[in-house]
């Protein structure tokens, strides 16, 4: 029997805003002082769009999300036991996890502000007849439509409990075969806060607001319209604590086996389920889940939020005031006229993302110290997160039946708006006399909007042939060579956008319908040879040649050794996007079409025109669905060659001290200066369209350096 107990806490803070101490900075630049009611004081963050590029982060102003404060626990307690009986290898154990997060990092503690060329435009949306610029805005006060907001946080105190059974027989039926039989079971409860500021959306419970149901006429049709209010924010409570529901179904079967089916071969495999952590547990952000106590208010820019007459310059950005966090006294009227945001308390909401994995494959020893192996291996994911599915308010499949003016319309027609006068918040863009036609045709007219976390409707195959050979040190020769062939296929290569800076992007381009998303996954490589290696030059003492020359000759020339790695990989698939795209609304951005057989360009002048026919690319009509994959793979990005190489030397101390000896080396990074391009401009309606403009690896890089041993 072993028992072992951890316990883990890390605190960071970072206090960025204000750092010379200036007693009143917003009264110095003319800002109005509830910009403090936050609790910050600093300049707000201000960025300038159009092509205006700054030196940091914002253009001027303090960078929004530069403060930091985190407290951090993890406890650990494990039981486990072990029995050998005959041929069985028997452990088995239990785990118990807890983690605890209290967090804070702002985002607007003292507001944002966005300029772009609406701001000084003459129309709404038109740069190329209206005009309009980015610094003329800022000079001017006038923020972009939607471009300013203003944050009042609280402080997270989250923690979550995860238990975890298992059992696992290592039996050795003979002594050339063996099995490995086990099974684990996992349990993830969903997070609690401290005092149970968290919420989740109900998609079904009647909304209070004007009694569950709006009618009105419409001014298009001349038809009159009841609608049924359903959906809102619904809270935690002492009671009912989670905004998740518990996945109680994380069973992990696990099969091995190894077979010495030769003196020197072994063939090995094996079959398991792995599941993946819950979207659910302790976090110190809380990115869904904390509406009423994390309140944002927006800058309405123009007159009734129309887009047309400006409205509030930085003066007085938020002339009806502050919007302050209600906590959970509104109930079902929480974010009613805005946003609204929480997750979905269902079963199928909360599911664990899993893994099956399989391999089968051989190693082989050959001699001369040389070992051989080939496996195959695939992966199957389930229930992963989809990017970008995470939007209710969307409207149905029947949008793509319409034709352009028909859609247009649903965007451009105001009408009047049945919600002034039942809405009567001035911040809240559904107090305004008209309101878009598009926005009671959605599921929820109700709220500008409903987002929850993303769904765990994606899933992702992977499958690799993998070769390898290896020779153990011997005679000053060390190396191991890989060859992978695989291909990746996944309908979303990344798990939210809060991650997309890692690489890929979201997309789901109709949200009616997620599985037209598969493609290949975005990183998919379908090939990659790799050889590492250290070889002992065979020249000096105690080695082949030369063994004994003069000291000073052996110090000069004796005992070098090399190393070096080299790998070529396949390029991705290309990802082509828009950038003057017309999507439907609601929908996800649009893609191009492809009207022919894509082709790469392998001319001389292929960095420039990177594809034969570009026009086989073509911008779709407004509001069409583009055919464009997410990923096509018919067109890969460059391949990858590099080369790191290694000189060093080692000179004895021994007369001085045993053990004491002086290391000089050489490293050399892309040793033979190969360029590697990055990937060509792929957005398809922009003049550098099939352009490459940089190189994704640097050039060479050497390296000199002594290290002193004693």
């Amino acid at each position: 029997m072993n028992v072992t107990f951890g316990f883990t806490r890390g605190t960071l803070k970072i206090q960025a805003y204000n750092p010379q101490g200036v007693d009143d900075p917003l009264a110095n630049l003319g800002f109005p002082s509830y910009l403090y009611s936050a609790g910050f004081k600093g300049v707000p963050a201000i960025f300038i769009g159009d092509g205006y590029y700054s030196a940091g982060y914002t253009s001027a102003g303090t960078d929004p999300y530069g403060n930091y404060k985190q407290g951090q626990n993890s406890g650990q307690l494990t039981v486990s036991f072990d029995k050998a009986h005959g041929k069985h290898e028997i452990k088995f154990g239990w785990e118990g996890r807890i983690r605890q997060q209290n967090y804070i990092q702002t985002n607007a503690p003292v507001g944002t502000f966005n300029f772009g060329f609406r701001g000084s435009s003459a129309c709404p949306n038109d740069i190329d007849t209206c005009g309009g610029d980015g610094m003329a805005s800022f000079m001017m006060g006038n923020v972009d439509n939607g471009g300013g907001t203003y944050e009042m946080q609280f402080e997270p105190a989250t923690q979550n409990f995860m238990y975890a059974w298992y059992v696992q027989d290592n039996w050795k039926i003979t002594s050339n075969l063996t099995l490995n039989l086990g099974v684990r079971y996992d349990v993830s409860l969903p997070r609690t806060d401290r005092h149970n500021r968290q919420n989740w959306f109900n998609p079904n419970v009647k909304s209070p607001l004007n009694n569950g149901s709006l009618s009105y006429t419409d001014e298009v049709t001349g038809q009159d319209v009841t609608l049924s209010l359903n959906g809102g924010e619904q809270f935690a409570t002492s009671d009912q604590r989670y905004n998740y529901v518990t996945d109680w179904s994380d069973i992990q079967p696990r099969f091995g086996f190894a077979w010495q089916a030769l003196p020197k071969t072994v063939l090995c495999g094996g079959y398991g389920i792995y599941y993946g952590q819950s979207r659910s547990g302790a976090s110190g952000v809380v990115p869904y889940g904390s509406q009423g106590f994390n309140q944002y208010t927006g800058m309405i820019t123009t007159y009734q939020n129309l887009g047309n007459t400006q409205y509030t310059h930085l003066d007085n950005p938020f002339p009806n005031g502050l919007l302050l966090p209600p906590g959970n006294s509104l109930g079902l009227m929480n974010d009613v006229g805005y946003y609204a945001v929480g997750p979905l308390h269902t079963p199928g909401a909360n599911q664990t993302p899993y893994e099956q994995s399989w391999t089968l494959g051989f190693e082989r020893e050959v001699g001369w110290n040389v070992l051989v192996g080939a496996n195959y291996l695939g992966k199957k994911g389930t229930h992963l997160p989809f990017s970008g599915a995470n939007q209710l308010d969307t409207l149905g499949p029947w949008i793509e039946g319409l034709s352009q003016d028909q859609v247009g319309n649903l965007l451009n027609v105001q009408v009047d708006n049945p919600f002034a006068g039942i809405i009567t918040d001035p911040n809240s863009p559904l107090s305004a006399p008209q309101v878009s036609r598009s926005q009671l045709l959605v599921p929820y007219p109700q709220f500008t909007g409903v987002g929850t976390d993303v769904r765990m409707i994606a899933t992702s195959i992977y499958n690799a042939l993998q070769v390898t050979g290896e020779k153990r040190f011997s005679n000053g020769l060390q190396f191991l060579a890989t060859y992978t062939w695989s291909k990746s296929i996944d309908n979303s290569s990344v798990a939210d956008d809060n991650v997309t800076w890692l690489g890929s992007f979201t997309s789901l381009q109709d949200p009616n319908k997620p599985w037209l998303e598969r493609s290949l996954s975005t990183f998919d490589i379908p090939n990659i040879l790799q050889v590492s290696y250290t070889y002992d030059l065979p020249v000096g003492h105690n080695r082949a040649f030369l063994n004994g020359m003069p000291r000073v000759l052996d110090a000069i020339i004796g005992g070098w050794s090399t190393s070096g790695v080299w790998r070529f990989s396949s390029g991705r698939p290309i990802t082509l996007t828009l950038a003057d795209g017309t999507s439907l609304p609601t929908y996800g951005a649009q893609r191009p079409d492809i009207v022919g057989t894509p082709k790469r360009n392998t001319g001389s002048d292929w960095i420039f025109n990177y594809f034969v026919d570009p026009s086989v690319f073509q911008l779709p009509e407004q509001y069409a669905l583009g055919n464009a994959p997410r990923a096509y793979g018919g067109i890969r990005t460059p391949s990858v060659f590099t080369t790191n190489l290694s000189l060093s030397k080692q000179f004895a101390l021994a007369r001085v001290r045993e053990g004491m000896n002086l290391e000089f080396r050489i490293d050399a990074q892309n040793a033979f200066n190969h360029p590697v391009f990055g990937t060509p401009d792929l957005t398809v309606d922009d003049g550098s369209f099939g352009q490459i403009s940089y190189t994704s690896v640097g050039p060479r890089q050497v390296q000199i350096g002594m290290k002193f041993n004693f």
